[in-house]
């Protein structure tokens, strides 16, 4: 059975549609596994030091609520600016380069990321 160029037009439209929804999910759950990830590999710090997410939230001065929602995955990636994002690495005591690789973003020179003795960021 031929289609007409009418029902050819419309076969083909649907397709790129298909096609566009397919890659827009995928990106979707990239950024999604990489949040998780963010907050198994927390998780895991914490947990290899024998800490809760009770203690971290407190040394990080946040409220528990807000930790687990980011740890959790459940806020957006976009919500873990860059300060938060170092503040994180202090505490589990990793440089900050690799919770941004976690997050898919761009890595920073190093001297900007030296962690001193004492677990703070120096210049």
């Amino acid at each position: 059975m031929m289609m007409s160029d009418s029902a050819k037009k419309l076969h083909k439209r649907v397709m790129v549609e298909l096609k566009n929804q397919r890659s827009q999910k995928k990106s979707v759950n990239t950024v999604d596994e990489r949040t998780k990830r963010f907050g198994i590999f927390i998780d895991v710090c914490l947990s290899n030091n024998g800490r809760s997410r009770a203690d971290f939230a407190n040394q990080l001065d946040l409220e528990l609520e807000l930790l687990n929602g980011i740890l959790d995955g459940l806020l957006p990636e976009s919500e873990i600016d860059d300060d938060l994002l170092v503040t994180f690495a202090q505490g589990i005591q990793h440089q900050p380069n690799v919770l941004r690789l976690l997050l898919g973003r761009n890595v920073q020179p190093e001297q900007v990321n030296k962690l001193s003795k004492d677990g703070h960021t120096s210049v």
